[in-house]
């Protein structure tokens, strides 16, 4: 019997072959599909400054509804990162808008300088347009995205689903809702802290929405009007934070001290610009987006029908507060705590207008921020401040040096705007200097300074290829845009910052690169998700969801993994 089973094996081993695979075949469920259920409404909340560490440093304290819900009900992904090296606002925005990185879209920051010219270039204020909303009648540059390359996740919305599918932004910012909402935006809506005044451009309609008209009648702005700021929870809740009332906060620049609790206004007989300072920087501030976003659903009908609208919305008060009080500070564990509850409160009014199960939510940050140098010195790290004075002095007596005197009046170091650092280039053009030559002088003067970790020679990254950059040199490169960035990129040691803010974003630190992001929403796996993530990543995700064609020129891939 042996033998003849072995010679009907030698016989027929297609059949036994097939026989095999069909049993195997029988083994095995086939494999299911990926769900990309399109959403009525896709709702983007970006944090502006918001560490990655926040959520286990605070998370014990968190309420049922807000963060918490995002890490029990969607996917957290834990290993995020903005992807490049020079972390800032307004790249983090134009990033998540157009899933590229700033070498591709050109947003390198919120201005950039140019040899010759007076005012720094803005990244959205257009002098081509006027600002809608002021009182009586004044006119300004209105907000427009005219300086960002290629299409915005809105604009393709636009392209695939046609004048149905809605796309409105908002923020405190007129650069975070000018670079969220993209070029074919229905709407985006800013405030201004000198009246308190919601605005808009007519980039986008030549009248502001009748919506937006109103919240201004409500003087909503004015509700806060001299109400406390004061720690939310009990004094245990804020354990893990840096000492309240210490001399490196900078609160007196709102006329505030550096303690809690705190009044928004106080000894004022109204509300004025000093108040709405304090109220930007208080997390009341972010109350109004929070409102005008609600706003903006109920009268514009956002998610109301089966076309996918999209509504993107920036929460810059954080920000504010960051730089003002460090992110070890009071005010900023206080401002983490309320912002989770205003996303429960957020998530609680999406259900109600539109149905959760309607709706693909995305929180972000667009970069986190370095630890309070002082803060730090005391836990015993190394860390410090970078005197940019001096920089720029060493800098100007180099060039000097090497290429003999300027002229009167003149000066071979354009700007300082880091991570950049200009030359005038135009000067030197002029008197017939090498300009790599003195990049080079440049990115040596400064490797001298302590707190300064990286000086790249940007112009000599584009000609090499991947296998032959650093990974430093990486991120430089996806942070660099030519005539847009400064030509030499100066990068802080861990723990090192300047001494004008008491803290921020600027490097490709892990604390400024590393990001919170959760994705939230049918379709999607409760999970936490451990991969290197990138915020083009997320991008191509939900454009994914939005049934919107494959962007040629974006940098992220879909995130299968978080996909059901």
């Amino acid at each position: 019997m042996k033998a003849v089973l072995n010679r009907m094996t030698r016989s027929f081993p297609v059949c036994a072959l097939a026989l095999v695979l069909l049993v195997a075949a029988g083994c095995h469920k086939p494999r299911q599909e990926k769900v990309f259920r399109t959403p009525r409404l896709a709702a983007i909340v970006m944090v502006d400054m918001l560490p990655s560490s926040f959520p286990d440093r605070y998370g014990a304290n968190l309420g049922e509804g807000g963060f918490r819900r995002l890490i029990d009900r969607g996917a957290w992904m834990t290993n995020a990162h903005v992807g490049y090296g020079s972390s800032n606002t307004a790249s983090g925005h134009a990033t998540i808008s157009t899933g590229r990185y700033p070498s591709d879209h050109g947003i390198v920051a919120y201005q950039w300088h140019k040899a010759g010219l007076s005012k720094p270039i803005s990244a959205t204020t257009d002098q081509s347009y006027s600002v809608l909303g002021y009182k009586d009648d004044k006119i300004g540059p209105g907000g427009a995205p005219s300086q960002v390359i290629g299409a915005t996740l809105g604009g393709r919305l636009k392209q695939a689903h046609g004048a149905d599918a809605r796309v409105w932004s908002c923020s405190l910012k007129e650069l975070s809702a000018v670079l969220l909402g993209g070029e074919s935006a229905d709407g985006a809506v800013w405030w201004e802290g000198i009246e308190g005044q919601f605005l808009s451009s007519n980039y986008y309609d030549d009248r502001l929405p009748a919506w937006v008209t109103q919240l201004n009648k409500d003087r909503v702005v004015d509700n806060r009007f001299g109400d406390s700021w004061e720690r939310m929870l009990s004094l245990d809740a804020y354990r893990n934070c840096d000492a309240d009332d210490v001399p490196y906060e900078r609160g007196p620049q709102t006329l505030w001290l550096n303690n809690m609790p705190k009044t928004l206004g106080p000894s004022m007989p109204t509300p004025n610009r000093i108040y709405y300072r304090q109220l930007r920087t208080s997390p009341f501030g972010n109350e109004l987006v929070f409102e005008t976003a609600k706003r903006a659903i109920i009268n514009e009908s956002l998610g109301a029908d089966d076309t996918p609208d999209l509504l993107m919305l920036s929460l810059s008060s954080t920000d504010y507060c960051g730089y003002l009080f460090g992110p070890d500070s009071h005010e900023m564990a206080d401002m983490f705590y309320r912002t989770d509850r205003q996303l429960a409160a957020w998530f609680d009014f999406l259900d109600a207008q539109v149905g959760l199960e309607n709706c693909l939510i995305a929180v972000v940050s667009d970069h986190g921020a370095c630890p309070t140098p002082e803060y730090a010195q005391g836990l015993g790290k190394d860390a410090g401040r970078v005197d940019l004075n001096a920089i720029a002095t060493s800098i100007e007596d180099a060039l000097v040096t090497e290429f003999g005197s300027p002229g009167d009046d003149f000066y071979y170091l354009g700007f300082i705007d880091l991570p950049w650092i200009y030359i005038n280039d135009h000067l030197m053009e002029l008197k017939g200097h090498d300009i790599d030559r003195a990049n080079e002088i440049v990115a040596r003067t400064l490797k001298g300074f302590r707190g300064v970790e990286h000086a790249i020679n940007c112009t000599l990254l584009a000609g090499k290829p991947d296998s032959e950059l650093s990974e430093i040199e990486r991120l430089v490169r996806r942070s660099y845009f030519p005539g847009r960035s400064g030509s030499v990129y100066l990068g802080l040691r861990s723990g090192w910052y300047p001494s004008n803010v008491t803290s921020g974003p600027l490097t490709a630190n892990d604390y400024d690169t590393h990001i919170p992001m959760w994705l939230m929403g049918p379709g999607i796996k409760p999970m936490t998700y451990s991969n290197r993530v990138e915020m083009p990543d997320l991008t191509a995700t939900l454009a994914r969801f939005l049934k919107v064609a494959p962007d040629p020129d974006a940098r992220g891939s879909v995130l299968d993994d978080i996909v059901e």
